[in-house]
């Protein structure tokens, strides 16, 4: 329903969750077409694979701390293996 109204800036919280793959990458789809808008997109995840895929910028928090900030790239520089 958020993704209807035409704003210029959506929030998501985890909209992938619970899914089957199929429907995960058809969700993956419509939001790179809405990326494509030059809407804004802020979404939670726990699936690093869908941040890196979908993500202009990433943000990794902590026990609600922001640890690193920045492109996927300098996120797994700072997390090396662990990311």
């Amino acid at each position: 329903m958020s993704l209807m109204g035409g704003s210029k800036v959506v929030y998501l919280d985890e909209p992938t969750s619970g899914l089957d793959p199929v429907s995960r990458q058809s969700i993956w789809a419509i939001l790179e077409e809405i990326r494509a808008e030059d809407r804004t997109i802020i979404l939670t995840t726990h699936f690093l694979d869908e941040a890196d895929r979908l993500a202009d910028r990433i943000g990794i928090m902590s026990r609600g701390k922001l640890l690193a900030m920045g492109t996927a790239n300098y996120v797994k520089k700072q997390f090396g293996e662990g990311y």
